[in-house]
């Protein structure tokens, strides 16, 4: 299993000057699958040590701080391959290709590839090519782009030993080391008009076939599921979840992680089983929010932008009864979280966006998203992790007034960490 996670954080700060904390950066999200800008975040940073530079010399001024370049460009390439190369060792590939070869003689070889999952009208293109041709360039592993439909069309699953998982060939000539997924985290992913079906969804379908290969995931549906909005609401919950499970009884640790976790809340009744009276009942935290909006804001599970529920329509959305609209109701209830809002500093800054400026006065916000790897054989014993390093990061600045939106959205813009001596 190969995980590539980008989690982000912001800082939230209270009203006192206070020196800065670790304890004050607070978690956003986990990215799974919609993890971008590894590619471009370098890139980005060179751009900003470039300005930096002119503006020295043509102001007279000396340098202040220094602009933290971003590894991810390199890392996430890096683990690909590896990925592949435990692929290889795993798997009687040698035997399989001379014997696909002896049955296919119109083949002339069989390579074995990344095969990158992407949606249908991909436009973070940029980024996306800029990883892969590193991972060509690097590691002569080549990666080829398709969408779920073209999978489907061209995928054949082969058995070569019983009891084992089988091969996946793609257009009868490459063979699939590792299935890197960069679609398939948003519903709309998987919807094809008038199929109603699993059965009938050729969309489900591809995806099931390369999760029954023999292929690397990433992310692996272990991994995937640590995107869900539920699993950061368990984050916060010391007692109950990270010292027993996530921490072996090291309560310490537990408290440690937690500190970076605002509150969330469960809006289903169903789950609360303290003996806090108050908790027992998820009314008191929507009454809080409708009463105060501007403290929270609801968060369904899925990645990527574009999705909170805030302001007025969260509001509506809470107030909303059973009688009035059932569907609504329960979808609010069972699907999504009520997470504080992350109090965070604004700062002025300009935005740079299709050859425009645009200033901003104490109106712009920062997000940090660090990136992760992880490689491993799924064992929970966590013995066999064959890499498990961080990868870079990136930081992205919008309005501080926007709610929610990312850089693919046209509201974010891509930026650079600048170390400051304290």
């Amino acid at each position: 299993m190969l995980g590539i996670f980008r989690t982000d954080y912001m800082r939230s700060v209270s009203d006192k000057n206070e020196k800065e904390t670790a304890e004050e950066w607070k978690n956003v999200e986990i990215n799974t699958i919609s993890c971008s800008f590894a590619g471009l975040s370098p890139l980005v940073n060179q751009f900003h040590r470039y300005l930096q530079q002119y503006k020295a010399l043509f102001s007279n001024t000396p340098i202040k701080g220094q602009i933290e370049g971003s590894i991810s460009g390199e890392v996430i390439p890096q683990s690909l391959a590896e990925a592949v190369t435990a692929w290889k060792a795993s798997v009687p590939l040698a035997d399989f290709t001379a014997s696909y070869l002896k049955t296919h003689p119109e083949v002339a070889s069989l390579t074995p590839i990344v095969l990158v999952v992407i949606q249908e009208g991909e436009r973070n293109t940029g980024d996306q090519y800029k990883l892969l041709f590193s991972l060509f360039e690097r590691s002569g592993v080549l990666p080829l782009r398709r969408t779920h439909q073209q999978i489907h069309e061209h995928l054949t699953l082969l058995d070569h030993e019983a009891g084992k998982a089988p091969f996946m060939v793609l257009e009868k000539k490459y063979v699939v080391a590792l299935v890197y997924y960069r679609s398939a985290y948003v519903p709309s992913d998987y919807e094809v008009p008038g199929v109603t079906t699993f059965e009938e969804n050729p969309l489900w379908q591809a995806r099931l076939h390369m999760e029954q290969s023999n292929a690397v995931k990433c992310p692996s549906i272990p991994y995937h599921l640590m995107t869900f909005k539920k699993l950061q609401q368990k984050m916060t919950d010391v007692d109950h979840f990270l010292t027993p499970y996530a921490f072996n009884g090291a309560a310490d640790k537990a408290k440690t992680m937690a500190q970076h976790f605002v509150g969330q809340y469960s809006l289903n009744k169903d789950e609360y089983t303290t003996d806090n009276k108050q908790q027992q009942d998820p009314e008191y935290y929507i009454q809080q929010a409708v009463a105060h909006p501007e403290r929270y804001v609801l968060k369904p599970q899925l990645e990527g932008g574009g999705n909170l529920i805030a302001g007025e329509t969260m509001q509506s959305v809470l107030t909303t009864r059973k009688a009035d609209d059932a569907t609504l109701y329960h979808k609010i209830r069972k699907e999504y979280i009520l997470m504080e809002k992350i109090h965070y500093p604004k700062v002025d800054g300009t935005l740079f966006r299709q050859e425009k400026f645009y200033p901003f006065e104490q109106n712009v916000c920062s997000e940090l998203g660090i990136y992760g790897v992880v490689l491993s054989d799924g064992n929970t014993d966590n013995k066999n992790a064959y890499v498990n390093r961080h990868g870079g990061y990136v930081v992205r600045t919008k309005p501080a007034d926007v709610e929610d939106g990312g850089v693919m959205a046209g509201v974010a813009c891509l930026d650079s960490a600048l170390l400051l001596e304290d």
